[in-house]
């Protein structure tokens, strides 16, 4: 594959002190779930909702706000990537195999309800 356009390398193994930062973020994350994610919430955007889920009518009340351009192009990018996602799934297949009697390994792909993301707007963002 040709690459068209590369990033800058960034080594975030060789910045100790981000590697320390993040670290101690997700310990806090695992250790105290939604009320780390409220405090970071609150630090890092000055946003502090009553809950992090958005309602349907919510979701639909944003929507009318937007372009009609925004929506198209999301709605673009959407089907780009459930297509994507669609082949993608079609190659991961379960897998258990037993390597010796009585060691068995493998693999599971267990679909998960929901889940939350943050994604900062950094150097090259976007959204899919």
């Amino acid at each position: 594959m040709k690459a068209v356009k590369k990033g800058a390398h960034r080594s975030f193994e060789e910045d100790e002190e981000t590697s320390h930062v993040v670290s101690g973020m997700l310990k806090d994350l695992v250790k105290n779930g939604m009320d780390a994610v409220r405090r970071y919430s609150q630090k890092f955007d000055d946003w502090n909702p009553r809950s992090f889920e958005l309602s349907h009518q919510e979701i639909e009340a944003a929507i009318v706000k937007l372009p009609e351009q925004v929506i198209r192009d999301t709605d673009f990018c959407q089907q780009n990537v459930r297509n994507f996602a669609k082949a993608q799934l079609e190659t991961l297949l379960p897998l258990e195999i037993e390597i010796r009697p009585g060691v068995t390994l493998g693999h599971k792909h267990i679909p998960v309800h929901s889940v939350g993301s943050y994604i900062p707007g950094g150097r090259y963002p976007m959204f899919g």
